[in-house]
């Protein structure tokens, strides 16, 4: 049995559009100023795919940043900052990001709206994901992924095209592992193709956090029917944050270095095919010139398929029964003429009744029927 492999990654603000409030709202320890990440490389060579530079409101990520990303072949995100408010962003907006070469936009419990946008803005060249869960510590409810709950986005293309991460975390406590699993279970269920954790790097040192929480959390995941996609640790502080949460993760799942396109790819929503057309009803005519020949008589039959009051030309079939032995008279290749009928002509050697029979198979276009006929030969 193959192991479960996870993503992972990481979170930082840009030297030049730092947001250090989220960290004097999110920690109670002081915790290093999150840097910009100067070198993907070092982080990827221990397992990291998916980086995320988090961007004041509305701003644009470093360059820099996004091509030492695409040059590395790993994931480059972006966040905006907005966090589930209807300010500071617009399709135009994420496809100015997506034209530079960010793959992912990111955000905390933001709005179907803003999820369309995303999801609308390139698709194939830019994946959506939210995030969330601080909240009162209860069950149901506080991983609000959707601001509002929303765990319908209202664009027709958005299920199964936005990734989730799962906030590990209260503003004074760690989450326990059974609510992580009930919520991953509704954000899975909401269309989500990825569903993963989110912890903060100051977890372990505010509530004592270490790689057996978040292993707990995977397994609560499990119990629910979902399995975890990864881990996106906030925030790098200029080096491997927390490398032993890392390496305790990665001990039981190694690490998926699929960058996200690649991921999302294979879950992209098939559109649906055009409804085809209705098929049309059809009925089978089969007469003869005489239905009381003598023995030797030529009779002359003709065969005619009608759909919605007009012939059409369709191959048919005519045969009958002699004894219990069933004759073909016409086969199926007999393609009607030009004014869709089928004529053939026969003869009786013997005084018999003969019950024949026209059959039409159908096709795609045309629904199958069949016709009866009696000739008794006197």
């Amino acid at each position: 049995m193959a192991t479960q492999k996870m993503v992972y990654g990481v979170a930082a603000s840009s030297d030049t559009n730092p947001t250090p409030y989220k960290l004097k709202r999110e920690s109670t320890t002081p915790v290093p100023q999150p840097t910009l990440i100067k070198s993907v490389a070092p982080l990827k060579a221990l397992g990291i795919v998916d980086f995320l530079q988090v961007v004041a409101d509305g701003a644009y990520p470093d360059a820099s940043f996004i091509q030492d990303c695409l040059a590395n072949k790993v994931t480059s995100g972006v966040n905006n900052s907005n966090d589930g408010t209807s300010s500071n962003w617009s399709l135009s907006y994420y496809q100015q990001l997506a034209n530079s070469g960010v793959q992912w936009a990111i955000g905390e419990s933001e709005s179907g709206g803003e999820m369309c946008a995303i999801m609308q803005a390139a698709p194939g060249k830019l994946v959506a994901g939210t995030y969330g869960g601080e909240g009162t510590g209860g069950p149901t409810g506080n991983n609000d992924i959707w601001s509002g709950n929303n765990l319908t986005p209202t664009c027709t293309i958005a299920k199964g095209t936005i990734n989730c991460w799962l906030e590990c975390y209260t503003s004074s406590a760690m989450l326990n592992a059974s609510e992580i699993g009930t919520e991953a279970a509704i954000n899975k269920d909401a269309g989500c193709f990825e569903v993963g954790l989110l912890p903060g790097t100051w977890c372990e040192a505010d509530y004592g956090a270490t790689a057996e929480t978040y292993l707990e959390m995977v397994d609560a995941m499990k119990s629910q029917g979902v399995t975890c996609a990864g881990v996106q640790m906030w925030y790098y502080q200029g080096g491997f944050a927390y490398p032993d949460i890392f390496t305790g993760l990665m001990a039981e799942y190694p690490a998926n270095m699929t960058p996200i396109l690649q991921r999302a790819s294979g879950v992209t929503p098939t559109p649906t095919p055009p409804t085809p057309p209705p098929i049309g009803l059809t009925e089978c005519f089969l007469t003869v010139d005489n239905a009381n020949p003598k023995v030797n008589a030529p009779v002359t039959f003709t065969a005619k398929v009608m759909s919605n009051g007009k012939a059409i030309s369709v191959p048919v079939t005519v045969y009958h029964y002699l004894n219990g032995v069933k004759y073909i008279d016409a086969p199926s290749k007999a393609v009607p003429n030009s004014f869709s009928t089928l004529t053939f002509k026969t003869t009786f050697t013997t005084a018999d009744p003969r019950p024949y029979y026209m059959s039409f198979a159908g096709n795609g276009q045309f629904a199958p029927s069949n016709a009866p006929l009696s000739v008794n030969v006197g």
